[in-house]
């Protein structure tokens, strides 16, 4: 080659040389330099207070790095005016170019050090970074380059080595919401689209501001922190991701949250992935320590600790599942109570199936310990352990099941309704099975039953409880039944009573059925019943609250019935009661037995009254004329029994049926408080029998009664009753009693019982053939009612109405305040007692008004007058009965003088 040639070509080269070399410090210096340059004068323009400046920048095209530092913005805020700094320390990126030949995008290395990020979005428009980028409407049409598909034949690989981001800060801002974060780090590395490899992944940021005005404000209080150490798998294709994470340091306030607060939260095992059918995610564990939140105008809890294990959740086969659910030391204050605690709340493997349907939800065991409350008004409430077992709820078939639900030692104190304090040992129900959930549903029960309880009332005793048992209930919205009820050792206390007033050993009900037209039992057995009655001094039962005197019923108004229809005045069926009767059980061990203390006379009566037998035949409130069959035997000592029996119903609301009644070898000194009390007279010796038939028919009483004081000897204890009774029957009492006596010492009387059963009348025709004189014939009338106390109770007993003596006292007629005339109800008794008196001719009636303290102030002088006003009105309302004899009964009539008292009435008497 000659010279001029070989020149030729080194200049070419040369030139090729420098045109290379001017190319490439203009492309990758220049064109860059230039065009950053630009971009900092453009991001100028924007506005007064827009300052962008890039320090320093790298570009090699051979290794394919990028390199942007110390890159530094600054805008004024719309909002504020202050300036707004923008920026980052360092961007760095490698990427492999000769990878794109094998259709690979390979980024070796890419790192992003001390961003500093501002972003807001409006209405209109989003800013980032102080540049404003307008929105596109929802319904912008979306482009062909957008929609259109890669027709190659093979995908392209997406690899990346490790990406490393660190000390950056991000702000973002849009309506209603402000949000500032600091990363401290994000790595990832060794990601490969085409490998199902691990790929590491690393955050931890922290939250440095979370401030939200809409639709209720709730503020961040202090900065928390995230961490997440984990691993993702096949992210461009069924992404999974497997972690653990920690959340430190919760505090927000806000509206519907006055302040939250919360130290730790770790999700420890995590394992989520995304496929085309679905989402699976599960967790190991997740604990929560430390948490407090109060809300407005409701209280405050706190949560020591909370763990979660072993949660699994698939969308795609609609299932889930929870191994273990804790929480230990719960304190709540307000939230509907004063204070509330509970010390540990468990649940222990919980599966779940359809859930997006029809779920079924299947939790092997709930436990709850150390729970106490203090309820406002129902005081405190502690209860120690809770647990149920085998919960089984599944909507698709519509059924659901619980093994055992099981509550134990409950206790409560300072309980609405006067209860001072109420607890139990236990309180249970086993196997709970429930149909037709979505319809009408169905239950039954195996099993309820409850232990140890014991309940104290502030003013009326105590009573405990050793078990009450349930079996067998079932049912469903219109009827319940259930097989048996068990109650075993009951005993109720008066107040301040260390002896039960009521004990029952045990108590059997079986075959109970409920239904919207009545219930029906079996029959009911007892065993060792015991009561225990005292009548204080002041004739009130101790441990039964004194009835309020009565007050005359007011006037009824009468009915609007102008407005009712037929279908309104329709009778009602009244809710029927049906048992198969009651009856005692058990042996002389366990005799049932009432013991009965009377300190209202003197000396002090105590007698027991033993219960040998006691059965009924079947009760039905639907149909009362149905007489009930009854046996009770009794007796008051060894020797005694007291029988009853017969059969007894309910015909126009009043009783009807046959009856004996028997008191054999009732020893009679006994019961010398009463005889004393009655007519003055001790019994040193004698034994009362008594064989009574009595029958009730159309309200009328019959029968007769046979009664029989055996080898009796009595002497004076009480000079005051002698001188009393002797005086109304205007003779001596002994002589009366010498009459009755017979030779053995045996006093002997057959009574016949005739009458209206609502004023009986006891007839004594017998005793007057045997003793021909009135006087006697009262006197006798007298010691029946006087000797057969207590025994006698329904027999009235003879009074003082001022100076005035009854043998009989009848009801008295109240009135109210200044009234005079008779009012109905007053009239329907006159009629009674004109009927009795025309029957009896003997019979002779006093009538003494009285007039009220009260009265008397208002009628002053007048009282006496208004007084003898009501006694006339009385007389002359009988005055012109006719008796058997065809005589008026003016005759019979007496009126006695007007005296004052504590309420308007007039006192009747014989």
């Amino acid at each position: 080659m000659s010279s001029s040639a070989s020149r030729r070509i080194a200049i070419i080269s040369a030139v090729t040389l420098v045109t290379f070399v001017v190319l490439y410090i203009a492309i990758f210096w220049a064109v860059p330099k230039f065009g950053l340059r630009y971009i900092e004068q453009e991001y100028a323009k924007l506005g007064d207070g827009y300052q962008l400046t890039i320090g320093d920048w790298g570009i090699s095209p051979w290794n394919g790095h990028i390199l942007l530092k110390d890159v530094d913005a600054q805008y004024p805020s719309k909002s504020t005016g202050k300036q707004v700094e923008v920026g980052l320390d360092k961007l760095a990126l490698n990427v492999r170019l000769a990878s794109l030949f094998n259709k690979e995008i390979h980024i070796q290395q890419a790192s992003l050090h001390g961003l500093r990020f501002n972003g807001k979005q409006t209405s209109d428009e989003l800013v980032l970074a102080g540049f404003p980028i307008p929105l596109a409407s929802d319904d912008a049409p979306v482009s062909a380059e957008e929609t259109a598909s890669d027709d190659s034949s093979s995908p392209w690989i997406f690899l990346v080595d490790s990406v490393e981001f660190t000390d950056n800060t991000i702000h973002w801002k849009q309506e209603g919401l402000s949000v500032g974060v600091y990363l401290q780090s994000i790595t990832l590395s060794q990601l490969n689209s085409a490998s199902h490899a691990a790929v590491p992944v690393t955050i931890d940021l922290t939250v440095k501001e979370f401030n939200l005005t809409e639709p209720q404000a709730m503020a961040l209080e202090k900065p928390l922190t995230f961490t997440l150490d984990g691993s993702l798998y096949d992210v461009f294709t069924n992404p999974r991701l497997t972690a653990n994470s920690v959340v430190n340091d919760l505090d927000i306030t806000g509206d519907a949250l006055k302040s939250l607060v919360l130290s730790k939260l770790s999700l420890d095992g995590v394992d989520a992935s995304y496929s085309e059918a679905g989402v699976v995610f599960g967790i190991k564990q997740l604990s929560l320590n430390n948490l407090v939140t109060e809300l407005p105008e409701q209280g405050s809890a706190e949560l020591g600790d909370f763990i979660v294990d072993d949660v699994q959740v698939d969308l795609a086969n609609a299932t889930a599942a929870v191994g273990n659910i804790k929480a230990d030391n719960l304190n709540t204050t307000d939230f509907g109570v004063t204070k509330a605690a509970l010390k540990s709340l468990g649940m222990h493997s919980m599966t779940a199936k359809n859930i997006t349907t029809d779920p079924g939800v299947m939790i092997t065991n709930i436990t709850l310990t150390g729970a106490s409350a203090d309820l406002p008004e129902q005081g405190n409430v502690q209860l120690e352990d809770f647990s149920i077992d085998n919960v089984d709820v599944d909507l698709a078939t519509a059924v659901a099941s619980i093994e055992k639900i099981y509550a134990g030692n409950f206790t409560a104190a300072d309980v609405a309704g006067g209860l001072e304090s109420v607890s139990l040992a236990s309180l249970g129900w086993e196997n709970i099975n429930v149909t037709e959930l979505r319809t009408t549903p169905n239950i039954t029960l195996q099993k309820f039953g409850i232990t140890d309880l014991s309940a104290k009332h502030l003013t009326d005793g105590n009573m405990t409880l050793a078990s009450l048992t349930v079996n067998g209930v079932s049912g469903g919205t219109d009827y319940q039944n259930v097989e048996q009820v068990d109650v075993k050792e009951l005993n109720v206390y008066g107040a301040n009573s260390a002896v039960p007033l009521l004990s029952l050993q045990e108590y059997h009900i079986p075959d109970i059925a409920v239904n919207q037209i009545g219930l029906t039992t079996g029959l009911h057995t007892y065993a060792g019943l015991v009561a225990t009655v005292t009548r204080a001094a002041n004739g009130n039962i101790i441990g039964i609250p004194a009835s309020a005197p009565a007050t005359a019923p007011e006037a009824s108004q009468p009915a609007d019935t102008e407005s009712l229809t037929e279908d309104d005045v329709a009778p009602s069926k009244a809710f029927g009661v049906r048992i198969a009767g009651v009856k005692q059980i058990g042996d002389d061990d366990n005799v049932s037995q009432v013991h009965w203390t009377d300190e209202s006379v003197s000396p002090v009566l105590r007698s027991d009254l033993r219960i040998y037998e006691l059965e009924t035949g079947p009760v039905d409130t639907a149909n009362l004329e149905t007489a009930i069959p009854m046996t009770i035997v009794t007796g008051l000592d060894t020797y005694n029994r007291i029988v009853l029996k017969g059969a007894l119903g309910l015909k126009n609301d009043l009783p009807e049926g046959e009856l004996t009644f028997t008191i054999d070898q009732l020893n009679l000194p006994a019961f010398n408080s009463y005889v004393v009390q009655a007519m003055g007279y001790r019994v040193k010796k004698g034994m009362l029998k008594v064989d009574a038939n009595i029958t009730l028919h159309d309200g009328q009483l019959g029968g007769n009664t046979d009664i029989l004081l055996k080898n009796s000897k009595l002497e004076p204890a009480d000079e005051d009753t002698i001188n009393r009774i002797s005086k109304q029957i205007a003779m001596p009492l002994d002589t009366a009693l010498s009459v009755l006596r017979d030779d053995n010492n045996n006093i002997k009387l057959e009574v016949p019982l005739s009458g209206d059963i609502t004023d009986p009348d006891v007839g004594i025709n017998d005793v007057i053939n045997q003793i021909s004189t009135k006087a006697l014939k009262t006197a006798t009338l007298y010691y029946l009612k006087q000797s057969l106390q207590p025994y006698g109770a329904f027999i009235s007993l003879a009074s003082f109405a001022g100076d005035q003596l009854f043998a009989v006292r009848l009801n008295d007629l109240e009135y109210v305040a200044l009234a005079t005339e008779l009012t109905d109800k007053q009239k329907e008794y006159l009629d009674t007692v004109g009927k009795m008196m025309s029957k009896k001719t003997d019979l002779e009636l006093q009538v003494c008004p009285v007039v009220s303290n009260d009265e008397a102030k208002q009628w002053g002088e007048d009282w006496f007058n208004y007084a003898q006003k009501r006694s006339a009105a009385v007389k002359a309302y009988l005055a012109n009965i006719k008796d058997k004899g065809d005589n008026v009964l003016s005759s019979r009539i007496s009126l006695c003088e007007p005296q004052k008292g504590d309420k308007p009435m007039v006192i009747l008497g014989v």
